[in-house]
């Protein structure tokens, strides 16, 4: 009687290690992705923590 389930060709093999190469090239993608994000950040946190900035804000409220 043939299994149901189809042609086994032994147990469950794992997947090959990943290369160094290769984690290095995803880290340096999500860098890559990441840093735009980071410096407007950094942009902003600097704009809003400028005492001119604050002024301007506050002579605008007045």
């Amino acid at each position: 009687m043939p299994n149901p389930r189809g042609p086994s060709d032994g147990p469950a093999q794992a997947l090959p290690d990943s290369s160094p190469d290769t984690i290095l090239t995803g880290v340096k993608k999500f860098l890559v992705g990441v840093a735009p994000g980071g410096l407007m950040l950094l942009g902003a946190v600097a704009l809003f923590g400028s005492g001119s900035f604050l002024d301007s804000l506050r002579t605008l409220r007045s």
